[in-house]
């Protein structure tokens, strides 16, 4: 288990769920993360809007370092059966400014292709995420950031046992912290 939720590196594990593998990403899994950030509830309902070609590149690379810093990070979430790409889950330290702080709490997010939406796979992505994070992240509680518009990602949190902790605004959106108890 890390000290504090950190370390110097950690191997990303792969983690497997009853339909899928959870997975450090691949190169090849590029193609298939850019169109989900350029279709993914952009718009209204979630305060996102689509990523250029290079912004997408810099959020999929900076997840690599995730891992070596703080041994933590994104993964992929891959069908078992069909070997596609569906989207992406992780626990990392976005270090975002804002007002009151999360003081660089573990943070989750998930992120899925328009084709694995309302069907559950982020709820079972972000569950297994979870308990690999009891296992072996050290903070007391982790937490996760939301749009208030987002209402599926709401869900996702609250299954996942993750409960509004306080407003915040980022980026001109008004969101939410969810904080959620280390379990076991």
């Amino acid at each position: 288990m890390m000290d504090g939720g950190r370390a110097s590196w950690a191997e990303p594990p792969t983690l497997m769920t009853e339909r899928f593998v959870l997975r450090p990403h691949r190169l090849e899994d590029f193609p298939a993360n850019l169109e989900m950030w350029n279709t993914i509830n952009v718009g209204v309902e979630s305060g996102l809007r689509p990523l250029t070609r290079e912004e997408a590149w810099g959020k999929f690379t900076r997840g690599f370092g995730f891992w070596v810093l703080h041994g933590r990070g994104p993964l992929g979430i891959i069908d078992r059966e069909t070997g596609e790409y569906l989207g992406e889950v992780g626990v990392s330290d976005f270090n975002r400014d804002l007002a009151p702080s999360h003081d660089h709490m573990p943070e989750f997010s998930w992120a899925v292709t328009l084709g694995a939406r309302r069907r559950g796979v982020a709820s079972e992505a972000v569950a297994r995420m979870a308990a690999w994070a009891d296992e072996n992240i050290a903070a007391a509680r982790c937490c996760c950031l939301i749009d208030v518009r987002n209402a599926p990602s709401i869900r996702v949190a609250e299954k996942a046992g993750f409960a509004a902790a306080y407003a915040v605004d980022y980026k001109g959106s008004a969101c939410t912290i969810f904080e959620r108890p280390r379990r076991g």
